[in-house]
């Protein structure tokens, strides 16, 4: 069983059945862009500069800097040196959830992937989806992870680098 198998089995024993949205792992990047393009009926490139145009200029902050999630930190230089695109996409909070296998597997830290599942789950549970209220997402993963940790759930995960 992967990391994502994993972190998966351990969010839905622990989520109310409400909240159980289907999860569909994609190898690459391009697989996901090209499937929420059909999906959307839209052109592959059409949803690969909706995406680019969203890393660079996002409505909102990133992820929230938190003791349960802590993203990797980018230099401002990083920033203004690098462009992102559609292929810096980890996951999409369409239903069903898509994400990129690579890249969740990147991830240094299993809770990164729980933190990841989560937030994209809360796209569906809140009815943003392409509102991208990617805040209102992060608290809804935060909460769920802080009732895992104080339930006694992820504590025995939570350091597994395995």
């Amino acid at each position: 069983m992967n990391k994502i198998d994993k972190a998966l089995t351990i969010i839905y024993n622990n989520l109310p059945y409400k909240y159980h949205i289907p999860v569909k792992i994609y190898k690459t990047p391009r697989g996901l862009l090209q499937a929420e393009a059909m999906e959307e009926g839209k052109s592959y490139k059409r949803i690969f500069n909706y995406y680019t145009k969203y890393f660079n200029n996002p409505p909102v902050t990133n992820y929230i800097e938190t003791k349960y999630y802590k993203s990797k930190p980018i230099k401002k230089e990083q920033i203004k040196n690098k462009t992102f695109t559609a292929l810096d996409i980890a996951g999409s909070g369409s239903y069903p959830i898509k994400i990129v296998e690579e890249t969740l597997l990147d991830y240094d830290k299993f809770e990164h992937i729980i933190f990841m599942l989560l937030h994209e789950i809360g796209h569906q549970v809140l009815l943003s989806g392409y509102n991208c209220d990617e805040r209102a997402c992060d608290l809804f993963a935060i909460r769920w992870i802080r009732k895992f940790v104080k339930q006694g759930i992820l504590k025995k995960y939570w350091n597994d680098k395995k």
